[in-house]
């Protein structure tokens, strides 16, 4: 996908929570993901685009999801992306 770029002045500690979430994800000997939650307006999406932007930068693989799955459809379409060659 295109880079993701982020325009402006970044507010608050958008680059310490990223390299907290990208330190732990590394040092964790499993799988690990990260759910943003918070109230309307409080940056989830900002910083979700920032993490992309340091893991590409680390070299770390990435998916993002820009549109809603349900139930079963989430798991068909990590098999299809799963088998299908790059």
């Amino acid at each position: 996908m295109n880079d993701y770029q982020i325009n402006g002045k970044i507010y608050g500690d958008l680059v310490k929570k990223s390299d907290r979430i990208l330190n732990t994800f590394l040092d964790q000997p499993k799988s690990t993901g990260t759910l943003l939650v918070g109230e309307k307006g409080s940056g989830k999406t900002l910083l979700a685009k920032y993490i992309f932007i340091a893991a590409k930068e680390r070299g770390i693989p990435t998916i993002v999801i820009n549109h809603p799955f349900h139930g079963d459809s989430i798991c068909s379409c990590r098999v299809s992306r799963s088998q299908s060659s790059f």
